[in-house]
Protein backbone atom coordinates (compact mmCIF):
# COMPACT_ATOMS: atom_id res chain seq x y z
CA UNK A 1 0.00 0.00 0.00
CA UNK A 2 1.43 3.51 -0.70
CA UNK A 3 0.86 6.64 0.97
CA UNK A 4 1.44 10.01 -0.09
CA UNK A 5 2.13 13.24 1.44
CA UNK A 6 2.25 16.53 -0.63
CA UNK A 7 3.77 19.05 1.71
CA UNK A 8 6.38 18.67 2.82
CA UNK A 9 7.11 15.83 -0.04
CA UNK A 10 6.80 12.12 1.55
CA UNK A 11 5.85 9.34 0.16
CA UNK A 12 5.87 5.56 1.50
CA UNK A 13 4.86 1.71 1.40
CA UNK A 14 3.69 -0.81 3.63
CA UNK A 15 3.15 -4.35 2.54
CA UNK A 16 -0.56 -5.34 1.53
CA UNK A 17 -0.60 -7.99 3.44
CA UNK A 18 1.32 -8.00 6.83
CA UNK A 19 2.13 -11.24 8.57
CA UNK A 20 1.33 -12.08 12.06
CA UNK A 21 4.76 -11.76 13.82
CA UNK A 22 4.64 -7.95 12.42
CA UNK A 23 1.44 -7.55 13.81
CA UNK A 24 2.44 -8.36 17.02
CA UNK A 25 5.56 -6.66 16.92
CA UNK A 26 3.86 -3.34 15.82
CA UNK A 27 1.32 -3.69 18.66
CA UNK A 28 4.02 -4.27 20.55
CA UNK A 29 5.96 -1.05 19.45
CA UNK A 30 3.00 1.05 19.23
CA UNK A 31 0.76 0.47 21.79
CA UNK A 32 3.16 -0.32 24.91
CA UNK A 33 5.62 1.55 26.76
CA UNK A 34 6.41 4.84 28.73
CA UNK A 35 7.13 6.98 25.18
CA UNK A 36 4.92 9.64 24.19
CA UNK A 37 2.22 7.98 21.87
CA UNK A 38 3.39 9.66 18.61
CA UNK A 39 6.93 8.84 18.65
CA UNK A 40 5.35 4.71 19.99
CA UNK A 41 3.51 5.14 16.38
CA UNK A 42 6.34 6.15 14.47
CA UNK A 43 8.58 3.13 16.24
CA UNK A 44 6.04 1.20 15.21
CA UNK A 45 5.93 1.70 12.00
CA UNK A 46 9.41 1.73 11.13
CA UNK A 47 9.49 -2.06 10.80
CA UNK A 48 6.99 -1.82 8.29
CA UNK A 49 8.04 0.52 6.09
CA UNK A 50 9.41 -0.89 2.99
CA UNK A 51 9.92 2.72 0.82
CA UNK A 52 10.70 5.71 2.08
CA UNK A 53 11.06 9.33 0.00
CA UNK A 54 10.91 12.19 1.94
CA UNK A 55 12.67 15.70 1.49
CA UNK A 56 13.13 16.81 4.87
CA UNK A 57 14.23 13.16 6.52
CA UNK A 58 15.48 10.96 3.09
CA UNK A 59 16.76 8.67 6.06
CA UNK A 60 13.68 6.96 7.84
CA UNK A 61 16.21 5.38 10.46
CA UNK A 62 17.88 8.52 11.49
CA UNK A 63 18.61 9.21 15.20
CA UNK A 64 15.47 11.58 15.86
CA UNK A 65 17.73 13.49 18.57
CA UNK A 66 19.89 14.83 15.62
CA UNK A 67 17.37 16.88 14.02
CA UNK A 68 15.04 19.58 14.43
CA UNK A 69 13.05 20.73 11.48
CA UNK A 70 9.68 20.61 12.73
CA UNK A 71 8.26 19.64 9.17
CA UNK A 72 9.76 16.26 10.29
CA UNK A 73 7.15 15.97 12.96
CA UNK A 74 4.48 16.37 10.77
CA UNK A 75 5.54 13.98 8.25
CA UNK A 76 6.30 11.58 11.10
CA UNK A 77 3.18 11.91 12.87
CA UNK A 78 1.76 11.43 9.51
CA UNK A 79 2.94 8.16 8.66
CA UNK A 80 2.51 7.09 12.36
CA UNK A 81 -1.01 7.99 12.53
CA UNK A 82 -1.63 6.32 8.65
CA UNK A 83 -0.18 2.79 9.25
CA UNK A 84 -2.06 2.66 12.58
CA UNK A 85 -5.29 3.43 10.39
CA UNK A 86 -3.95 0.71 8.17
CA UNK A 87 -3.56 -1.85 10.88
CA UNK A 88 -6.98 -1.45 12.48
CA UNK A 89 -8.36 -1.56 8.98
CA UNK A 90 -6.93 -4.85 8.06
CA UNK A 91 -9.92 -6.62 9.47
CA UNK A 92 -12.45 -4.45 7.32
CA UNK A 93 -14.74 -6.72 5.13
CA UNK A 94 -13.97 -4.92 1.36
CA UNK A 95 -17.20 -3.58 -0.05
CA UNK A 96 -19.35 -5.23 -3.41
Amino acid sequence: MVFEHVKPSARFTVPDRITVRQQLQYFSEASIGDAPVFLRLWQGAVPLIEEWTCEVMPDKDVDLNSITDPNVTLVLVWAGLEVKKRIEGMNDLPKN
